[in-house]
């Protein structure tokens, strides 16, 4: 690889932004090229959560714009030698034999289709869960594409090829979708042992493999059309098929070895741990399994709360401008653990980890006149990091590395890099030590690293692991916790 080519430009995709910039071969980030845009997903009162196609391809071009102008004002003006893409995952659209977009973008966090899983569960059959990793829950494609079917005939009929928006990327900006065994992996239709599109699964549902793409960890070659003259150091350069940001993230942690469990809370959260892709295990009913690659797999749990409920509590409890989110950590700081006197169940989006239940919601019991918008909003971070905690131990129970040794848990995401609170919390609601990462945008960081492993230079578990504060848990915050836990265990189960 020619000297000047000493950067990888990696893309992330998320819920709320999409972000571009390069990073070198040790993972770090050139601080100046990073460009975001920010968006907003389309909630609608009955579950919906939908992108556009155009304006969310629109914001990453204009992250990529920001990304190569920096780069150009760069000492020496390095050039990239190939592009890697972190995208959220579980999102689907359809496009027409002409490759244009005929439905949204949508989301995980999307619920609508949650009328047909009773009955799809039924289809689908027992061992569903374990050949492809994936709960029957709305999140997935056969519950979105048995509900559009239903619903929007119309649409359904016009779609030639189902995808996710990673796929789509590729066909407007490379010429032809690009869908990885990461990205696959994550839809509910794929067979993890087999490495395929899940047969049983797509003839339940009805659905030929045909209107899905070939699944292929190949790079394209670079770009296609206009998108060459557009962005003339990426034309032919290695554009690497986009993983699930999760895997990303767990990558740019540095949880990619047994021993090392991920957490992370951005808009939403999870804890992730690798697997080798060989290893067999008995799922529980609260964990999935995607892949990272074709060699290393992702056993996990994932919350559909995380930054959204606190930015969610912020703006409804109506706290002036003057409060900063530094401040009212402050103040919570110094309050006792579970010192409200509430119990909140954080399903604003539904129920995925442990119960993957659909017709769960928030809850919030202990209110009196004595409650306080603080008492809330601490609840509301101690009621994530419980429900973490509850899926911490359900993925001890399932991957179980032996050797008598805790895993290490790696922390990151944008919310714990920022809060300190949530990042003490997280600790002592497990109770185990929680290492805090020095960078925020893991699934960024991740996606560069993947790029410079598939380039032959950097093997992604010999990547430096970011490490910075450690948070221990503390004994008397443990046992508030852990009561606190069991009233949470027991509203979720009355509420059932």
């Amino acid at each position: 690889m020619p000297a000047s080519r000493s950067l990888v430009l990696a893309l992330d995709v998320g819920t709320s932004s999409a972000r571009a910039g390069f990073y070198d071969r040790r993972g770090r980030l050139l601080s100046s090229t990073e460009c975001a845009t920010p968006y907003v997903p389309a909630w609608t009162e009955d579950g919906g959560a939908t992108l556009a196609p155009g304006a969310l391809l629109a914001a990453l071009a204009a992250a990529v714009d920001g990304a190569l102008h920096a780069a150009d004002r760069l000492p020496g003006r390095p050039q990239p030698a190939a592009v890697g893409i972190s995208t959220f995952w579980h999102s689907l659209m359809g496009v027409d034999a002409n490759g244009r977009a005929v439905t949204p973008v949508f989301l995980w966090a999307d619920t609508r289709a949650g009328a047909v899983v009773p009955q799809l569960k039924r289809r689908l059959g027992a061992g569903y869960h374990q050949r492809t990793g994936a709960p029957v829950h709305s999140t997935f494609w056969p519950a979105k594409l048995v509900w559009l079917r239903r619903t929007r005939p119309r649409s359904f009929a016009r779609v030639a090829r189902w995808m996710s928006f990673a796929e789509y990327l590729f066909l407007r900006w490379c010429g032809a979708p690009r869908c990885s065994v990461s990205m696959a992996s994550a839809t509910g239709l794929w067979n993890y042992r087999q490495c395929a599109w899940d047969q049983p699964a797509l003839r339940a549902i009805g659905l030929s493999p045909g209107r899905l793409t070939v699944v292929d960890d190949a790079p394209a070659p670079g770009l296609a059309g206009s998108w060459r003259r557009r962005w003339a150091p990426l034309a032919d350069i290695p554009w690497f098929p986009a993983w699930g940001d999760g895997a990303c993230a767990n990558a740019g942690s540095g949880a990619v070895r047994a021993g090392k469990i991920a957490v992370t809370i951005g808009t939403s959260s999870a804890l992730r741990a690798v697997v080798p892709a060989h290893r067999r295990l008995r799922l529980s009913p609260g964990l999935w399994r995607y892949a990272l690659d074709a060699r290393r797999h992702l056993v996990g749990g994932a919350l559909s709360e995380g930054g959204n409920l606190f930015r969610w509590l912020r703006r409804e409890l109506s706290w002036p401008p003057s409060a900063s989110d530094a401040g009212l950590e402050r103040r919570i700081a110094h309050r006792p653990p579970d010192g409200h006197g509430l119990t909140v169940l954080p399903f604003f989006a539904g129920e995925r980890s442990p119960g993957w239940s659909q017709g769960r919601r928030a809850t919030i019991a202990g209110l009196t006149l004595a409650t306080t918008p603080l008492d809330l909003l601490q609840a509301g971070l101690e009621a994530v990091a419980l429900r973490l905690a509850t899926t911490y131990q359900d993925l001890q129970r399932v991957v179980n590395w032996g050797g008598g040794r805790p895993p290490e848990i790696l922390a990151g995401g944008a919310a714990l890099r920022h809060s300190s609170l949530w990042s003490q919390m997280l600790a002592n609601a497990i109770g185990a030590p929680v290492r805090r990462l020095r960078v925020a945008e893991t699934s960024a960081r991740g996606a560069a690293l993947m790029a410079w492993e598939r380039l032959g230079t950097s093997p992604l578990d010999r990547a430096p692991v970011p490490r910075e504060r450690l948070f221990r848990p503390r004994p008397a915050a443990v046992v508030a916790l852990r009561a606190a836990r069991h009233r949470q265990d027991r509203l979720r189960g009355l509420m059932s």
